[in-house]
C-alpha cells in the first residue's frame, strides 16, 4: 500500500489543529469546518494506512538495527585488526597462493626489520664478547710510554736516566752509553709488542709449532 506522507501529515496537523479530541468533536457537532478537518484526517487515517505506517517504521527501524550492527563489527575489526592489510603485520607480502612476493614498506615491516637487526647486533655482540673473554685489547701500534714501560720492566737501570754511563758500569758494558742501551732496548720492546699483536712472526695458526719447539726446548 502506497502512503502519501505529506498529505497524511497535513491532515493529522489541521484536524489537531480544531480539537483534541475526535471524537468530542464529531458527536457535539462543532464547525462544520472542524468536522471536515476531521473527516478528511480520518478518512486517510484508515487502519490498512496506520498498520503500513507501523510495518515500515518497524522495517526502517530493522533495517537501521541491521546496519548499526554490521558497521560495529567493521568497526571492531579495524580497531582490533592489522595495522596494515597488505601484510597482515608480518612485514612480509603474499599473493592470495601464498607465495612470498617481497617485504611490505609499511611502518609495522620496518618495526620488524628494526627489531631483526637488534637482535642480530645482540647475537653478533655477545659472540664477540664470549670470545673475548680473558683476552685484552692492545693497540696495534705502541705508545712510547708502553714502550719505556716495557723496558724498565725488563731492566730496571734503564729507568735511572745516565745510570749506565757510570765509570764503573762503563767497563761492565762495554762502554755502551746509557742513551744507545735505552734505544736498543725500546726496539727489541716494539719487537715483542708485535709479536703480541699479531704482527711479528706468531699467528694463531702457528701457534702449536712455537709450542712444540718451546716444549723441545726446555725438556731438551
Amino acid at each position: 500500500m502506497t502512503i502519501d506522507k505529506a498529505k497524511l501529515k497535513a491532515l493529522a496537523e489541521a484536524a489537531n489543529a480544531v480539537t483534541t479530541d475526535v471524537n468530542i468533536t464529531m458527536a457535539v457537532g462543532a464547525d462544520p469546518v472542524e468536522v471536515k478537518a476531521v473527516q478528511d484526517y480520518l478518512q486517510m487515517a484508515m487502519p490498512q494506512a496506520v498498520l503500513a505506517l507501523l510495518a515500515e517504521v518497524e522495517r526502517l527501524a530493522s533495517s537501521r538495527s541491521k546496519k548499526e550492527r554490521e558497521l560495529e563489527q567493521e568497526l571492531e575489526v579495524w580497531r582490533n585488526g592489522p595495522s596494515c592489510w597488505t601484510c597482515g603485520d608480518t612485514g612480509d607480502v603474499h599473493d592470495i597462493t601464498g607465495e612470498w612476493r617481497g617485504e611490505c614498506d609499511c611502518l609495522t615491516a620496518q618495526l620488524i626489520s628494526g627489531n631483526q637487526q637488534r637482535d642480530q647486533l645482540k647475537a653478533e655482540n655477545g659472540a664477540l664478547h664470549k670470545e673475548l673473554e680473558g683476552k685484552a685489547l692492545v693497540p696495534v701500534e705502541p705508545s712510547d710510554g708502553l714502550l719505556m714501560s716495557m723496558a724498565i720492566r725488563s731492566d730496571h737501570a734503564l729507568g735511572c736516566p745516565g745510570y749506565y754511563d757510570k765509570k764503573v758500569l762503563g767497563r761492565a758494558n762495554s762502554g755502551v752509553s746509557h742513551a744507545r742501551m735505552l734505544e736498543c732496548a725500546l726496539g727489541e720492546m716494539r719487537k715483542l709488542h708485535e709479536e703480541v699483536v699479531g704482527t711479528g712472526f706468531y699467528s694463531p695458526e702457528k701457534d702449536a709449532d712455537y709450542a712444540a719447539m718451546a716444549k723441545g726446548a726446555v725438556h731438551g
